[in-house]
């Protein structure tokens, strides 16, 4: 690839993603693009090259200025902005971008042809290679023998000692590097400073693949559960999520609201203390004591009657924010519509349709009228009482 406008030429270079890593990871896109290369290739003329290195120049500037990179910026920050605005301006640089336009249809499963009008890259089964055990020779000899270069060395043939069976179909097909699940380093990074991958089975590559297993072990879950889901709304694990969904959803809002209208009721109907009435003399130290146990339950109605405020303002806020959260999944449009087809209930024929008539005996001439005695004045009132009890 030329750019004369620039006077720049890079190469690029189309590549498929392990299918493995759709299974295991998640990953859904198919393939990826890779640039590399760059070389400066500068028109002859003076004029022309110098106008091509002030596009390059601007270009560069442009790019990490919207990125908010200064130059006192990191090199690993600038060559995170380049990849993702896909800008090479270093010969030893490289990348690799997906192509978003061709995705897998379903993530966490071994990709299947049947599903793609195109060809996709061919699932191979990821075989992790166990170093042979080579047993020793007994020679009767009593010369020791001299070790050989094609001799294992012990540490070598134990690496998988400590090695859990559980890890081993989870490996990575990629090194494993110091700094964690989500701070692998680049691989920019990787050449600059030669940075050696993490030895199989140390503490490093133990930790890494214990958060690869617990991830593993979550998204089984999750799976599980949505098969059940599914089997208790008789229905497919996808649609029974849903439902499960929107069924917690609903009993949550409804328990908020009933909180919130019990605690309205309750202080609605609370009714601040008042002095009782005394009849006759009383003396006036007496007096003062009904007057001061009667400020001390005034100050406590007053101090309960803010704290129920307080929780009542807690839970409208709650009741607020599920009806909120409510309506942006389950009736705006443009969210909703990412539950389909999950959002579509099951076709019931029987279910009598909303026009129908409510009273069927009504509608099919069943109904019965009943007789209606209306009585005039309390002797037809004794009248019927005294009937019925005869």
């Amino acid at each position: 690839n030329f750019s004369n406008r620039l006077g720049i030429s890079f190469t690029t270079s189309y590549h498929a993603y392990n299918p493995n890593v759709v299974a295991t990871k998640g990953f859904d896109f198919i393939y990826g693009k890779s640039y590399g290369n760059l070389q400066f290739t500068p028109s002859s003329s003076p004029k022309v090259k110098k106008r091509q290195e002030a596009r390059f120049n601007a270009l560069i500037r442009h790019t990490f200025h919207n990125a908010k990179l200064d130059d006192n910026a990191l090199p690993d920050d600038k060559l995170h902005v380049a990849r993702h605005h896909k800008l090479l301006f270093q010969e030893n640089q490289s990348f690799i971008t997906p192509i978003k336009h061709l995705r897998y249809k379903k993530r966490f499963v071994v990709p299947t042809k049947g599903y793609y009008t195109f060809p996709i890259p061919f699932h191979k089964p990821r075989i992790v290679p166990v170093p042979a055990i080579v047993e020793p020779i007994c020679n009767d000899s009593s010369v020791a023998p001299t070790p050989t270069a094609n001799s294992i060395s012990p540490v070598n043939t134990n690496i998988w000692e400590n090695v859990p069976e559980h890890y081993i179909p989870l490996i990575p097909p990629y090194d494993i590097y110091e700094g964690g699940r989500f701070n692998q380093p680049s691989r920019g990074k990787i050449r600059k400073k030669n940075l050696q991958p993490l030895a199989v089975g140390s503490d490093g590559w133990l930790a890494f693949m214990k958060v690869i297993y617990d991830e593993y072990v979550s998204r089984t879950k999750h799976l599980q559960e949505k098969i059940n889901a599914g089997i208790q709304w008789e229905t497919t694990p996808d649609q029974g999520e849903y439902r499960r969904n929107l069924c917690s959803a609903i009993m949550q809002v409804t328990d908020h609201i009933h909180e919130y209208e019990m605690k309205l009721l309750e202080i609605s109907s609370s009714v601040p203390p008042e002095l009782p009435v005394i009849t006759g003399p009383i003396k006036n130290s007496e007096r003062k004591k009904r007057e001061k146990r009667h400020l001390q339950k005034l100050k406590e109605f007053e101090r309960k009657k803010q704290e129920d405020t307080e929780i009542l303002e807690v839970l409208r806020r709650w009741v607020r924010n599920d009806e909120n959260i409510f309506y942006m999944n389950y009736y705006k449009k443009d969210y909703s519509l990412a539950y389909q087809p999950c959002a579509i209930m099951d076709d019931r024929p029987l279910k009598r349709r909303a026009r129908d008539n409510g009273n069927l005996d009504t509608h099919y001439g069943y109904h019965v009228d009943k007789k209606v005695c209306i009585l005039s004045d309390s002797k037809d009132l004794e009248n019927s009482s005294s009937t019925r009890t005869t």
